[in-house]
């Protein structure tokens, strides 16, 4: 069985950029660069025959959109809420193309067998998680990073990746990647 997701994977430079910030975070252990993505959807742990319909569903969600398209890395922010974080996030502008591929991968989920997620769709990269917070040094370094604002960069495929967790934390190796509207 293969713990799974879809995710939008980063250029090298804005990983490592992302990885560095994510390493000043107040109390937490920062995210390494090769882990940096953009979360479309958790699978979760998959036997063959559904990771099978999975991975076609994903390829015919890739190939159903509508290309590559952009977008900027902007702001940071908390979940659950600033007071009480355990997650550190940067965001992601607001991008109607996101939004459908967004789309078109929960419905590649639910096609393969998947519960539909009922929560909404918040575009954001992790950048720490934190076991013991200290909110008002973390809710500080959100005040001094919330201009953060990174150059766009362009989406050219979906990526499938496999997360083994390991006491160090997971470990995401690429399973397969599609290019999106079919492209070469």
């Amino acid at each position: 069985m293969s713990r799974l997701f879809a995710a939008i994977d980063l250029p090298a430079g804005l990983r490592e950029r992302l990885a560095a910030l994510s390493r000043s975070v107040p109390g937490a252990r920062g995210t390494k660069a090769e882990q940096v993505h953009l979360t479309l959807r958790f699978a979760g742990e998959l036997a063959p025959e559904p990771e099978g319909a999975f991975r076609a569903a994903l390829a015919d969600a890739a190939a159903g959109a509508a290309g590559p398209f952009r977008l900027t890395v902007r702001g940071v922010g908390a979940f659950p809420r600033r007071r009480d974080p355990r997650i550190v996030w940067a965001g992601v502008e607001p991008s109607e193309d996101l939004t459908a591929l967004h789309d078109r991968v929960q419905a590649a989920a639910v096609a393969a067998g998947l519960e539909a997620e009922d929560r909404r769709f918040r575009p954001h990269v992790t950048l720490a998680r934190l076991r013991r917070p200290e909110p008002r040094a973390v809710g500080a370094w959100l005040d001094e990073h919330a201009e953060l604002r990174e150059e766009p960069f362009t989406v050219e495929e979906l990526t499938l990746f496999a997360s083994e967790l390991r006491r160090s934390g997971a470990v995401h190796r690429v399973v397969a990647t599609w290019a999106l509207g079919g492209a070469p």
